[in-house]
């Protein structure tokens, strides 16, 4: 056993011995060649390096997406920008009442220590949803409420560019409003979204090419992932279709879903009796995951964060106790089925989005029971902090400075 070891290490001192001479022989090689030779030697070289470091980063970085489907799914109000969060702070307080709670409608950047600067900000009535970072650009759905239509912008908080405006925020023809009107998602080199006459559309992020997707589809919600397209059509059926030619469709029967999410080797979705199901990704399979009342989810690896009703207690005057309706976010550990509740919150319903170890939601301002603000709080239930408190004044001055 010992004379094995020897013999391996031997070897092992032999092998690294031998590669300074490697190199000497091939530099003397090299010397010997003609100067056309080296020229062509090193025009190789360069090309293979430039090979090797394409193929390595197609590897490391795959399709590029500029938000997790989860959040997109939320009205997609924050995303993470590598150390820092772009957030969509959307103030729903009517300015007329001199609230002291207004602060302006916008897109906003949240470093690691809590503070907010400006990238846009908006007029009364403007929102901006559907948030998605790739490369050194942030893209956005702008809805103008005052004019009901939509705009695909896209900034580096220096300078915006219109990818696709006047999008109509209604159906042709009729006064009902879109539910995902402002779904939006930035995969590769495209931004897909759903255009004014409900057809998913498609438009290159230089914004040179646009497209209708299966103009014959009218679409509700969707979701593009791993080389498909799963629509839901305002007939309530699933669709999965192929990105590459649009061609292969197939209808997922079994899912009849009222809000869904496709993560890793499973489609979630809210049934139509407001429970929380999976399916594998051909609609076979079907789980119930959350056997109660869902209102909204976000699935991030092997935790499901969801907006449910639970029952709580409170004192009446006799001092008897009566028992109440209350909501609040839950997070579920799939694997080790155990559910923790997270935040209780004043609104009964909420969007949630989760970058990083922090949870964006929406809820009412404490103490004020009309209006909004956004908060996050951390994954673990602590650190909950109002973001309106943050949020820059957006005078001009204070937008020249950011």
């Amino acid at each position: 056993m010992n004379e094995n070891k020897v013999e391996k290490k031997n070897i092992f001192k032999d092998f690294f011995k031998s590669i300074p001479n490697f190199f000497i022989k091939l530099k003397e090689n090299i010397k010997n060649l003609t100067k056309k030779s080296k020229i062509l030697l090193g025009i190789v070289t360069i090309l293979v390096l430039i090979l090797i470091l394409i193929l390595i980063s197609s590897i490391m970085v795959g399709t590029r997406y500029g938000n997790k489907s989860g959040n997109i799914n939320n009205n997609g109000f924050a995303v993470k920008n590598s150390g820092s969060t772009i957030i969509s702070y959307i103030n729903t307080v009517d300015i007329s009442d001199n609230s002291e709670n207004y602060k302006n409608s916008g897109v906003f950047e949240i470093n690691s220590k809590g503070k907010a600067k400006i990238y846009e900000v908006f007029d009364e009535k403007v929102y901006a949803y559907s948030v998605n970072k790739s490369g050194n650009w942030i893209y956005y759905m702008k809805v103008d409420e005052n004019t009901s239509s939509r705009s695909i912008i896209k900034t580096n908080g220096k300078k915006s560019i219109t990818l696709v405006e006047n999008l109509s925020s209604y159906e042709k023809n009729t006064d009902y409003l879109l539910n995902n009107y402002q779904l939006m998602y930035v995969v590769g080199d495209y931004v897909y979204y759903i255009n004014e006459n409900l057809n998913l559309s498609r438009i290159k992020v230089n914004g040179k090419t646009k497209e209708v997707i299966r103009d014959e589809i009218k679409v509700s919600d969707f979701q593009v992932y791993n080389g498909y397209i799963y629509i839901n059509n305002t007939d309530d059926e699933l669709i999965k279709v192929n990105l590459k030619d649009f061609e292969d469709k197939k209808h997922l029967s079994s899912i009849n879903a009222n809000d869904f999410q496709v993560e890793k080797e499973y489609i979630y979705y809210i049934d139509k009796s407001d429970k929380l199901v999976r399916t594998n990704l051909d609609g076979n399979e079907e789980k119930t995951i959350i056997d109660k009342e869902v209102k909204s989810f976000n699935v991030v690896d092997k935790d499901i964060y969801y907006f449910s009703e639970y029952k709580g207690e409170s004192k009446n005057e006799n001092g008897s106790t009566d028992i109440t309706n209350e909501y609040a976010i839950f997070k579920l550990d799939i694997k080790k089925n155990d559910t923790i509740k997270i935040v209780e919150t004043a609104t009964s319903y909420s969007h949630i989005n989760v970058v990083g170890k922090w949870i964006y939601y929406n809820d009412k301002i404490e103490g004020d029971y009309y209006y909004y603000t956004m908060y996050r709080i951390k994954t673990n239930g602590e650190e909950k902090q109002d973001l309106m408190t943050v949020i820059p004044d957006s005078d001009k001055k204070q937008k020249s400075e950011n």
